[in-house]
């Protein structure tokens, strides 16, 4: 059996933050997503990595932004020894 991908729920909160203060509705990208908004509280919270790809997809498409992704990056907070990047592979 094959393991799914995880990753850091801080990327989807990032994204789904990002389309919001763009006009998105939160609820319907965690809808992409496939997340339940109780789903993303909590310390050390993983999410499916396809879920961080859906909204990304999403939003690239909502927005007609194909750099959705450094955009995004652009806005997050920067501190000191933590990555500030949300990367797309």
């Amino acid at each position: 059996m094959k393991e799914r991908s995880t990753a850091d729920a801080g990327y989807l909160n990032a994204l789904v933050a990002y389309g919001e203060a763009r006009g998105q509705v939160r609820d319907a990208l965690l809808e992409v997503a496939g997340v339940e908004a109780a789903e993303l509280t909590g310390e050390e919270v993983r999410v499916p990595a396809d879920a961080i790809v859906r909204v990304w997809d999403a939003l690239e498409r909502r927005l007609d932004d194909p750099l959705v992704g450094l955009h995004a990056a652009a806005e997050l907070p920067r501190r000191e020894g933590a990555l500030a990047v949300v990367h797309y592979a």
